[in-house]
């Protein structure tokens, strides 16, 4: 066949992301289902479970490729690549969507379950078991999500919660929206912890998880959950990025800490020194070799960022953001700003 290589590509993308993919004849398929040339079949069954189903072209024999079962946010999970690789194939094998029908039909495919007679006790038996895998599932899920959260790998946000995903969420309660809330304080709850496994200090995470708390409770509706949760995915591994000391010298995270935590004050490398115990020259070294940047350079850095968040967030009069920043002249913490973002505070603040 000529698309054989495709196909076994496909088989083994499938495969590996827990869906069964099976090629087989169809006198053996054994379903009351009317299968024509040229059609992509979708079926629901009783279950709620999904299956994929079409001819393959140019077999000796006819022959049927069945993928499934599986449920929607399986395929949503991969960010729709599953889906994608699906329509390449068939593209490759039939031409393009034109070439081609899909047909959408309800009701049951025994012949997926056929170690099964079926009786009620084995029904039963599959959905308990079914129940099982997708609560495994689940948990692997979830501790993916964490894994990518302590790395502070953001990138990773659509795939996890794909924007063509509606609603990811099983409904545990017949209050949607409190539903809805519970599992955005899990949610919240979960990436605070792996972003503190990232190397987050319990100080930072605390401003954010509190954020969200409240912002959670105060929702009267919550339309995009998957979007929601999304943000607070992104938050958190932004925060991670941004905050991750684990590597340092307790001398270096404690430096750091105090700076983000004091940016108002005064954080002159003499102050510095002075408050960890140690001498100037000493943490100006250890602070370089440990970051890769200068003491003064960091603060500097910290307070441009601050006066960025600040000049896009409120309305303060530029004095005032200098000196929430630590800079209480305010030629010179323009002089600062402007080398840094190549613009003057109130150009910025314009731009944005």
């Amino acid at each position: 066949m000529f698309y054989q290589r495709d196909l076994d590509f496909l088989s083994k993308t499938f495969t590996k992301c827990g869906i069964s993919f099976r090629v087989m004849p169809v006198k053996d398929f054994g379903e009351a289902v009317d299968i024509t040339p040229r059609a992509f079949y979708r079926l629901t069954d009783v279950l709620g479970l999904h299956y994929i189903f079409f001819l393959l072209p140019g077999t000796p024999e006819e022959t049927l490729l069945l993928i499934g079962p599986y449920e929607a946010t399986e395929m949503a999970a991969e960010n729709g690549s599953l889906m994608v690789s699906l329509d390449i194939f068939c593209e490759t094998i039939w031409g393009d969507k034109s070439s081609y029908e899909e047909v959408i039909i309800d009701g049951e495919l025994k012949s997926s379950f056929s170690t099964l007679p079926f009786g009620k006790d084995d029904t039963d038996e599959y959905v308990f078991s079914y129940n099982m895998r997708q609560m495994e599932a689940r948990y692997a899920y979830e501790n993916e999500i964490l894994d990518a959260v302590a790395s502070g790998h953001s990138h990773r946000a659509e795939l996890f919660f794909p924007k063509t995903k509606k609603n990811i969420l099983d409904n545990r309660f017949k209050d949607t929206l409190r539903n809805t809330k519970n599992y955005l304080i899990i949610m919240n709850t979960l990436c605070r912890k792996a972003a503190e496994k990232g190397g987050v200090h319990p100080l930072y995470l605390n401003r954010l998880s509190s954020q969200y708390a409240q912002e959670i409770e105060s929702h009267t509706h919550i339309d995009d959950v998957t979007a929601f949760m999304r943000n607070i995915f992104k938050d958190y591994c932004k925060m991670v990025k941004n905050h991750n000391t684990k590597n340092y010298s307790i001398l270096v995270q404690d430096a750091i800490l105090y700076i983000e935590s004091n940016l108002e004050s005064d954080l002159s490398l003499h102050t510095l020194a002075k408050y960890n115990n140690v001498t100037p020259s000493y943490l100006s070294t250890l602070f370089k070799r440990e970051t890769g940047i200068t003491l003064t350079s960091f603060v500097t850095e910290k307070r441009i960022s601050l006066a960025k968040h600040l000049l896009h967030t409120t309305n303060m009069q530029v004095q005032n953001v200098a000196q929430e920043c630590g800079i209480l002249d305010v030629q010179y913490f323009s002089k600062v700003f402007k080398k840094y973002t190549g613009k003057s505070p109130k150009e910025y603040r314009e731009s944005l």
